[in-house]
């Protein structure tokens, strides 16, 4: 059951799959599923990590992709606004009224600033977007690493445990966007 659990964790609904036929092919096997504590903590520690990195990194990308179409639904709605206005003030104008016209493109001047700062925010979050969706691939493939490391760990014995043990401590999880810094 772990296994689906942790392949969900690690490559959502076909990582649960997975698991779950990984799980299956255990129960087949003579010698019956490996415990937890038989597979080296290492490898369980790193799976774990890797999942909950990269749950919160889908969360994240979930996080920016509301911020953006929150704003760019703004836009759209600003960018009506701002032709309404113009129309209203162009059917002002061929009635003679001026000072209704007036009214209606003074109204829409701090309209059309808003909306030139909010398409440089749109832009911004745009660049956020793809830089969220990069660090999710990466993360992704490294939750792939990881799974295929889980699977060479189920049959290991001996001293293919022990390298694959040292395999898993030289895994490095770190947060792509951590990258930027020097830590």
């Amino acid at each position: 059951k772990w296994i689906a659990v942790l392949g969900g964790l690690l490559l959502g609904p076909f990582g649960a799959i997975f698991g779950a036929n990984l799980g299956s092919e255990w129960g087949r096997n003579s010698r019956g599923p490996p415990q937890e504590e038989e597979m080296d903590e290492d490898i369980v520690q790193l799976a774990r990590l890797v999942g909950r990195e990269l749950a919160d990194a889908m969360e994240s990308k979930a996080r920016v992709l509301e911020a953006k179409d929150t704003l760019a639904a703004k836009i759209v709605r600003m960018e009506d606004e701002i032709k309404d206005l113009t129309k209203r003030a162009e059917a002002a104008l061929e009635a003679d009224d001026e000072a209704a016209a007036r009214a209606f493109l003074e109204k829409k001047y701090p309209l059309q600033q808003s909306l030139e700062t909010d398409m440089s925010k749109l832009k911004d979050a745009l660049r956020r977007v793809t830089t969220v969706e990069a660090n999710v691939k990466k993360l992704e493939d490294q939750a792939l690493k990881v799974s295929s490391l889980l699977e060479r760990a189920r049959d290991a014995t001996g001293a293919e445990r022990t390298a694959l043990k040292a395999e898993a401590s030289a895994f490095s999880v770190k947060d792509p966007l951590l990258d930027r810094f020097d830590l």
